[in-house]
């Protein structure tokens, strides 16, 4: 089915009081013995949607830090960051920046950050000495999806029901765009099926044929 009939037929399900995501669920076309492989990478979404990312920096350089929140960060620090951020006494933000020199302190949070999938890695633009740059990016809407080890699956939500058909497509397109672009060195053709629906919708079998 193409994307616009899917969606389409998406719109048709039963109304409800709230506005609905979107979600892809992206099947790579992996071999049995890559499945295991973590693939990660991050998409641009050309129209936003959802609330905006509260985004933390940890950097030692106070230029860096005064940057960070220039660029809309709403926490930049160093160890007093650490050490609230460790006791659990801060955790209202939903991506973590860091730079390269600063990662050694952050082993202490691994606990905290990796199981909700918030731990800094270079492979997703997380680690870097360019933080007004990465702070804006993921302001502007920069998502970062990961595999799921075992299975090769990526889900990701990708819009909102209230967003227009053009701009579901181009977020669509774009999730897509970079999940070949990360995952063509493993296969290929990387995408083997791809499902989407919303939140309460039944899930439709989509064209991924760009």
């Amino acid at each position: 089915m193409r994307f616009l009939e899917a969606i389409n037929q998406v719109r048709k399900s039963k109304k409800r009081k709230f506005d609905e995501t979107l979600d892809a669920n992206i099947l790579l076309n992996l071999k049995e013995n890559q499945k295991n492989e973590v693939i990660r990478g991050f998409v641009q979404f050309p129209n936003k949607f959802g609330f905006d990312k509260r985004v933390v920096v940890f950097a030692e350089e106070v230029d860096l830090q005064n940057a960070a929140i220039e660029s809309g960060a709403v926490r930049a620090g160093s160890d007093d960051l650490l050490k609230e951020v460790s006791s659990g006494e801060y955790v209202d933000f939903d991506v973590v920046i860091a730079t390269p020199s600063i990662m050694p302190k952050l082993i202490k949070l691994g606990k905290v950050l990796g199981p909700k999938g918030l731990m800094p890695n270079p492979k997703d633009g997380t680690v870097t000495s360019e933080i007004s740059a990465a702070v804006k990016k993921f302001k502007q809407g920069s998502v970062n999806f990961k595999s799921q080890q075992g299975q090769g699956t990526i889900n990701l939500a990708f819009g909102k029901l209230s967003q227009s058909d053009r701009e579901l497509q181009e977020n669509f397109t774009a999730l897509l765009l970079s999940i070949k672009d990360v995952a063509g060195k493993f296969c290929n053709p990387v995408i083997k099926r791809a499902i989407i629906k919303s939140t309460m919708s039944a899930a439709y079998l989509v064209d991924t044929n760009l």
